[in-house]
């Protein structure tokens, strides 16, 4: 578990600093210069974030588990896919100005790299046994997770019509998962 995790880490941070690379400092040194960047630094923030809650997650999701798997890497490394998509549709919508399409397909992006997640933490509590911390966390955290898959639809539909309140939706939906849930004992 313990390389699984410095791995993930790894591949993690990699992909931070691919989004950052995108930022891009305006030629002129007045502050002015800065105001037509607002929109791409609010994309890189709520990507930049994304990814980041998803780190947080899927760290204390492998501290609870003593065990891994075949089954538990392979659902890693497909999370760790989805997750290195991230600065491509970020980049995406910032050149399209969010246009419908490119914010539409930002929360496609994550509504299935959190459908991976899902399915890497059920792999996870199989390795460990249905009285294990991890089961005890998902237990705990399934609602949660049926609320985000509602907002991320939500998002993704209105994105057809207003881009920006498709935008808003997938910033509720980080927003859900950055306050974490009351500790258990022994979590």
């Amino acid at each position: 578990m313990e390389r699984l995790k410095a791995f993930s880490d790894g591949v993690i941070a990699i992909i931070l600093t691919i989004m950052v690379l995108e930022l891009r400092a305006p030629e002129e040194a007045e502050p002015a210069a800065l105001q037509p960047l607002l929109p791409i630094a609010l994309s890189y923030l709520i990507s930049f974030f994304s990814v980041g809650v998803y780190w947080l997650n899927h760290r204390r999701h492998l501290q609870l588990a003593i065990h891994g798997s075949h089954a538990v890497q392979w659902w890693n490394l497909l999370l760790l896919f989805w997750l290195s998509l991230f600065p491509f549709f970020t980049d995406w919508m910032n050149e399209n100005h969010y246009e419908p399409w490119p914010v539409a397909l930002f929360g496609v992006i994550n509504l299935i790299t959190g459908l991976f997640n899902s399915i890497l933490v059920h792999a996870l509590v199989s390795a460990n046994g249905p009285d294990s911390p991890i089961a005890h966390a998902l237990t705990r955290e399934r609602p949660r997770a049926m609320a985000t898959v509602a907002v991320y639809a939500a998002g993704i539909g209105v994105s057809f019509v207003e881009p920006m309140l498709g935008f808003a939706c997938y910033v509720l939906a980080v927003c859900l998962w950055a306050i974490p849930l009351t500790e258990a004992a022994g979590e």
